[in-house]
């Protein structure tokens, strides 16, 4: 009798994990479903705010919520990036119908040849031409990071409890708290944590020539306030050729910062941002000698960041 007890109790386990497995798949697709319908709504949107654009800084405004859009879908859509690569080659048959379908909608869009010939006559008029021209290089940055995540070329660190997610290069080795840490990164998560900070993560490149680094602290300080913190507190070693602008990402300020120090042969490019009482601090670096060869991906990594 008790082996037909513990057999069912057996059967009925399994058959409960396939449910949830069940439940969480169409969880997963549904919120798919949501994204990309977000992301066809956004392509409509940005069709009827070019139509009704009347000046320069319309028309950049038009591009910018455009790639606002896609920024939130990379936001709401990356770990399922992750998880399954290009949606329409993943295993998720059920999404192939519905993908065609708004594939063939959106296909609409761009290949309406009156709203073409409108969008390329008020690019042709533009006269505030740094204002347009840089709302498009950031839409073709952002839409560049989505065909990174659809070639699986991103490593991402998502932090739920924070609502962070920052998307390194492929190849990246990224450490938490609770992970088996080499022994010079152990040593350097430990100084930090010496020193009252919360370590979030530290990581650097395949080569091993680029590390970072996000700790935070719970002061409820401006981001001026906690940037002039920081700087106090390391000024015995900093050098004073460093620069830093106030900026807004994701709808949200933040200041950059890039310095050198006098202990070490790195260039730090970093990031302060706030999130509720938090103050937290990106910051990624390398030397000094090979800084501008990884610039870009350097900045390309601060950029994407969101929270």
């Amino acid at each position: 009798m008790k082996k037909y007890i513990v057999l069912t109790v057996i059967i009925l386990f399994f058959f409960s994990c396939k449910t949830t497995a069940e439940r969480a798949r169409e969880t997963e697709v549904n919120k798919i479903k949501k994204i990309l319908d977000f992301t066809f709504q956004s392509l409509i949107n940005f069709k009827s705010n070019v139509e009704k654009s009347n000046s320069d800084d319309e028309l950049a405004e038009a591009i910018s919520e455009l790639n606002r859009d896609f920024k939130q879908m990379i936001k709401e859509s990356g770990p399922l990036f992750i998880k399954y690569g290009d949606f329409e080659e993943s295993e998720l048959p059920e999404l192939k119908e519905y993908m065609e379908e708004l594939e063939t909608k959106s296909a609409t869009i761009f290949t309406d040849q009156d709203f073409t010939a409108l969008f390329q006559e008020k690019l042709a008029k533009v006269q505030d031409q740094l204002s347009v021209f840089n709302s498009i290089t950031e839409l073709n940055k952002t839409i560049n990071l989505v065909e990174k995540f659809s070639n699986m070329e991103i490593t991402l660190y998502q932090n739920d409890d924070l609502d962070i997610q920052i998307y390194f290069p492929q190849g990246w080795q990224i450490y938490q708290p609770e992970d088996e840490m080499p022994v010079k990164i152990r040593s350097a998560y430990d100084q930090l944590q010496s020193g009252g900070l919360s370590v979030l993560f530290f990581a650097y490149n395949q080569e091993e020539t680029i590390i970072s680094s996000l700790t935070y602290e719970k002061l409820n300080y401006n981001n001026q306030q906690y940037f002039e913190a920081i700087k106090t507190a390391n000024s015995a070693v900093l050098t004073e050729n460093d620069s830093y602008q106030e900026i807004e990402m994701n709808n949200k300020s933040a200041i950059l910062w890039q310095y050198q120090t006098t202990v070490n042969p790195f260039t730090f490019q970093d990031l302060i941002f706030k999130i509720d009482q938090y103050n937290l601090h990106l910051s990624i670096w390398t030397n000094k000698d090979q800084f501008e060869n990884y610039a870009e991906m350097i900045n390309d990594t601060i950029h994407y960041t969101t929270w």
